[in-house]
């Protein structure tokens, strides 16, 4: 995983990137623009994206 957010308010919303590579030889890339979509993690099952901690039990699959 390159990077991961959260999306608040949800509990368990989320958006990330893998194998992106940060780095341009030894220098940090300063700015980059990237369409990213929000994944749930199969942890709480609020019924709104602001709803209270509703748990999960069995958690389910993080689903795009």
């Amino acid at each position: 995983m390159s990077f991961i957010v959260r999306i608040v308010p949800s509990p368990d919303w989320f958006v990330g990137i893998d194998s992106l590579n940060l780095c341009k030889g030894d220098h940090w890339i300063e700015n980059i623009s990237l369409d990213l979509y929000p994944y749930d993690a199969g942890t709480d099952s609020g019924f709104t994206f602001s709803s209270p901690n509703f748990e999960t039990i069995p958690q389910d699959k993080i689903t795009q």
